[in-house]
């Protein structure tokens, strides 16, 4: 009974994680192209590409219909010269309400 018991158990964080649809949305870029590549649910991939030596942005709507974890992954060409880079979060929020307000900026 106890083996049946942790089945059951893995199964549904299995699909509670999994259960969360997320939509991805371009919302704005400057100094570079970008696009939404996968939009599938439980996946969202977007990329794109900068145009001069410069500063640029990307912005992304990123919404999901339940509270989730999310894991971002961000990365750069290698062969393309590249002396820093900002990632920041805007409002998160969920149905519960805002979890962080304001801005959250990593360098």
């Amino acid at each position: 009974m106890k083996k049946a018991m942790l089945f059951l158990v893995a199964l549904m964080f299995s699909v509670g994680v999994n259960a969360a649809t997320l939509t991805l949305t371009g919302i704005g870029s400057s100094g570079a192209t970008q696009s939404v590549d996968v939009n599938n649910n439980s996946t969202v991939l977007a990329g794109g590409t900068v145009g001069e030596v410069g500063n640029w942005y990307s912005e992304f709507d990123l919404i999901s219909d339940t509270d989730t974890g999310i894991k971002v992954e961000w990365s750069f060409n290698p062969f393309t010269a590249l002396s820093g880079a900002t990632i920041k979060f805007g409002q998160i929020s969920g149905p519960s309400g805002y979890y962080l307000p304001g801005a959250q900026t990593f360098a």
